[in-house]
């Protein structure tokens, strides 16, 4: 990303700065209670992406001001200051400055900060105090001064006791709701955690979900396992919701560990799926040494059970399953479930029904050395062997190995990522991506797009495009980029086209590849 200088485009973010004006320089800040999640960031200023950054709901700065503390807590309806003025503290001296906004105002005693996509407000300032006996005492409300143009400060009338701190709380929030009207017909908050995959039955309109999450008050609903295998830590959960968005079923999967630390039982799903007969496939990552597995019926069926295999021990592996429509009601509701593992690392990305098979796609771990993750080369298919990481797999709806390769470009210099799925029954498989290599298996049919990512360079690849025909072999592959950083995010078949969404750092200098189409949507402008 860059910053946006053209007003004549919409925007769907805007920043605006807090300064608290002429507090002390020196005051240091001390966060905690972190959050669940984590932020990535890919700036084109950063000389490499920044990612994996935990956030904090709270955040305290003793003396901001002189015997002026501040706490700032976050939540879902946004933030709250409180100022907490001790013994000797002056409240004139609270003054902060708004920069960004397109305009701000006191209107009925609130801020009015006015940006381009809504309007964030400052809500009155309400004063009062706690007692020793932890009894809220003297409450009343402040008045907002302004002190000069987009600066502000509060004012004060309520009799206050000199016993005790007086608190001076400011909750910001958003006037303006979405508009149901025309586009919005439902939304919800899901527990605490993590969404990673959702898809929707386009015939009887369900909705499947997977994710991870370590909220104790998950709304779990009908699942087969509706309490967490072990608090604290992460775990994977399914879910199926109705055509009406109601629930049908929600539960969790994991296991439980024999050392109770994060890397012996966390569990994430990535990626789900169902087919014609309303069955549920779900792809996951996951530490434990005892998930629940079980052999599909098939004698033929591929089963890695980690609790009786001593290789897979202390090691993250990916695992898929398939459970009937029932989801978990019913104690038999989950048909089979496998690790896909060897003695290194492997990570699961993400899982397409065809028909009566499914394709993966997942990070191995170790192909190269004593205990590589299992593959299974096929006559006719795209085979490539050695040392890999990125990998596609392909099983039968009832967990027969049909096909597992390494998509490395054969070359362990430069990364690559695969991203991304789908598959038609008249197209194919199809996968998007990013690679820093030249020698993806690219084809002269098709696009045959060259390679235009730098020779060297952390995060200067191109985005790739590849499509494979029915006996897995590749029928097409290009690059898809400029001379910079391009990455392929996700890949959809429709209607005989291939459509792929991603991300392009290549300006004018070095411009993407665009490719002007009469009648429709065209921007070949970097801005």
């Amino acid at each position: 990303t860059k910053g946006d200088t053209l007003l004549s485009t919409n925007d769907t973010i805007v920043r605006v700065d807090l300064d608290f004006f002429e507090s002390d320089t020196l005051a240091k800040a001390y966060s905690y209670e972190k959050t669940e999640g984590y932020v990535n960031y890919f700036l084109n200023n950063l000389s490499k992406p920044i990612t994996g950054l935990k956030g904090d709901n709270r955040i305290f700065i003793p003396d901001i001001y002189n015997n002026i503390d501040l706490q700032i807590y976050n939540n879902i309806n946004g933030i709250k200051y409180y100022f907490i003025l001790k013994a000797g503290a002056t409240l004139s001296d609270i003054n902060f400055k708004l920069t960004g906004a397109n305009s701000t105002a006191i209107v009925s005693n609130e801020i009015n900060v006015n940006c381009y996509i809504n309007k964030l407000v400052f809500n009155s300032p309400q004063v009062y105090q706690i007692d020793l006996t932890s009894t809220i005492t003297n409450t009343g409300t402040a008045t907002w001064r302004n002190v000069s143009t987009d600066t502000y400060s509060i004012q004060s009338s309520v009799t206050t006791s000199t016993a005790y701190p007086v608190i001076i709380m400011v909750e910001t929030n958003k006037t303006a709701s979405p508009s149901t009207t025309g586009n919005l017909s439902w939304s919800t908050f899901f527990g605490g955690g993590s969404v990673e995959d959702l898809r929707v039955n386009k015939t009887n309109g369900k909705q499947y979900l997977t994710g991870s999450t370590h909220g104790v008050n998950f709304p779990v609903f009908n699942g087969l396992y509706t309490s967490q295998p072990y608090a604290n830590l992460p775990d994977a959960f399914i879910a199926q919701f109705k055509a009406n968005n109601a629930r049908d079923w929600v539960g969790f999967y994991g296991g439980v560990p024999n050392v109770p630390t994060y890397y012996e039982c966390a569990d994430f799903g990535t990626g789900i799926d169902y087919d014609s007969q309303g069955c549920v496939y779900v792809m996951g990552t996951t530490w434990s040494d005892s998930l629940p597995t079980k052999k599909s019926s098939n004698p033929s069926a591929f089963f890695i059970s980690k609790a009786v295999n001593p290789i897979l021990d202390n090691n993250k592996d990916i695992f898929f399953l398939k459970m009937d429509s029932t989801g978990g009601v019913l104690n038999n509701s989950v048909e089979w479930c496998t690790y896909l593992g060897g003695g290194a690392m492997e990570e699961s990305k993400k899982i397409k029904i065809a028909g009566t098979n499914l394709y993966m796609i997942g990070i191995g771990g170790n192909t190269g050395g004593t205990y590589p993750t299992p593959l299974h080369y096929k006559s006719g298919a795209y085979n490539e062997t050695g040392v890999g990481h990125n990998q596609i797999y392909k099983f039968s709806n009832d967990c027969v190995y049909d096909w597992g390769t390494n998509f490395d470009n054969n070359t362990t210099s430069g990364g690559m990522f695969l991203n991304a799925l789908d598959w038609s029954n008249s197209s194919g498989l199809t996968l998007t991506g990013y690679s820093e290599s030249p020698n993806l298996p690219v084809t002269t049919a098709g696009a045959n797009i060259p390679y235009n990512g730098a020779s060297t360079g952390l995060m200067k690849g191109d985005a790739f495009w590849a499509l494979f025909d029915s006996n897995d072999d590749i029928q097409y592959c290009t690059f898809i980029g400029g001379t910079d950083y391009d990455e392929g995010f996700d890949v959809e078949i429709s209607g005989g086209f291939t459509y792929v969404v991603g991300q392009t750092k290549a300006t004018s200098i070095t411009p993407f590849p665009c490719q002007p189409s009469g009648g429709l949507y065209n921007d070949n402008t970097y801005d």
